[in-house]
């Protein structure tokens, strides 16, 4: 579509994965190369699973990205964001780690129901129990 068949403004979209482990050395590398994250997604993470994901979070909030997290189910949900809310404390306090400009990490939503989520049903090991994916979903952001 050209900017004469359209009715607004064009935008440009570009959806960059990178794997790996996301550490302030790749976030900053991507922000040299032009192209900071406009914002961070850990789909299905587990993030109350794991504490390597501590460090990682609390990054992000310090970075400014906005952060999504989505879970399976509204349990781990109530659990991701436990662990998120601990590290948004601990990012506000974090002034050797890059907390320079006084990041305010803060709620952007709280966890609910995705409405993009997934109606695929996967089996739980739960009996009586099914997953979907990206069911729940909360975001954080760093004004």
């Amino acid at each position: 579509m050209t900017k004469e068949e359209s009715d607004g403004p064009l935008i440009w979209t570009e959806l960059v994965w990178e794997p790996g482990v996301y550490t302030a050395a790749m976030y900053d590398a991507l922000c040299a190369s032009g192209r900071a994250p406009d914002a961070v997604f850990c789909f299905n993470a587990g993030i109350w699973g794991y504490d390597t994901w501590r460090p990682t979070l609390r990054m992000v909030m310090l970075k400014g990205a906005p952060l999504v997290v989505t879970s399976y189910t509204f349990q781990e949900a109530e659990d991701d964001e436990d662990v998120i809310a601990e590290e948004m404390v601990l990012a506000r306090l974090d002034k050797n780690n890059g907390n320079t400009a006084g990041s305010r990490p803060s709620w952007a939503w709280r966890a609910e129901r995705n409405p993009f989520g997934s109606s695929l049903e996967i089996p739980s090991f739960h009996a009586g129990k099914v997953l979907r994916e990206n069911s729940f979903w909360m975001a954080v952001h760093s004004p």
